[in-house]
């Protein structure tokens, strides 16, 4: 019943995201269908599903791509490889950051680690609005310490307030312990009562062992 949702160009997009963690025969089928045939945010669910199938994409070329604003071209064994310069049609700053965000956004319904290592390489270096919905997609990943460092780098470079929010709620939902420290010295340095009460929350959190998990979100 979902693969057929695929068919309708109001549902392609919600039916492909519910396809990623579903194992089944004919799903290869349906993603050739419409791979390279669809907007962005649709095909970068296509990548996600068959990085998830255990399939190799591009999808990490693209990110590099975006990031640095250049064409993918071939490589000798026919692979997308970023070429050297700029695109003609280069992106500004906020077209990045809303391609960035399509390819978290794609990634956040895949319920595997494996999702990690993309989500490391968007927010390395990547605007903050792409950086802030990778915190959020990091906090299913209860306990896994790829993602705890990858949540303590981002809060540790956090250009704001804002940012440093997020991060800390992120790190109440998935810390085993590690954070504690630098979140309790952030409380006693902020002038701000919701970053206040938002530190103290994901201490609270940690300390009683995720009873307010988030998996879903």
């Amino acid at each position: 019943m979902i693969a057929s949702l695929t068919e309708k160009n109001q549902y392609r997009m919600i039916a492909l995201a519910g396809l990623v963690n579903l194992k089944w025969a004919g799903k290869e089928k349906v993603l050739a269908k419409w791979d390279g045939k669809v907007q962005s945010l649709e095909q970068y669910l296509i990548f996600v599903n068959l990085e998830a199938g255990g399939k190799k994409t591009r999808l990490g070329d693209i990110i590099t791509s975006v990031k640095t604003n250049t064409p993918l071209g071939k490589d000798k064994e026919g692979g997308a490889q970023p070429k050297s310069g700029k695109a003609d049609n280069a992106l500004n700053e906020s077209q990045q950051a809303m391609q960035l965000s399509d390819i978290v956004n794609s990634l956040r319904g895949w319920n595997s680690h494996n999702a990690i290592p993309y989500l490391e390489q968007v927010a390395d270096n990547g605007p903050r609005v792409a950086r802030m919905e990778v915190t959020r997609a990091l906090r299913k990943f209860e306990n896994n310490r790829r993602a705890i460092d990858l949540a303590i780098r981002l809060l540790d470079g956090a250009k704001d307030d804002r940012e440093r929010r997020e991060n800390a709620t992120t790190l109440g939902y998935i810390d085993n312990g590690r954070s504690l420290a630098r979140l309790h010295e952030l409380m006693l340095q902020s002038e701000d009562e919701d970053m206040k009460l938002t530190l103290a929350w994901a201490i609270l959190n940690i300390n009683r062992g995720h009873p307010a998990s988030n998996k879903g979100r």
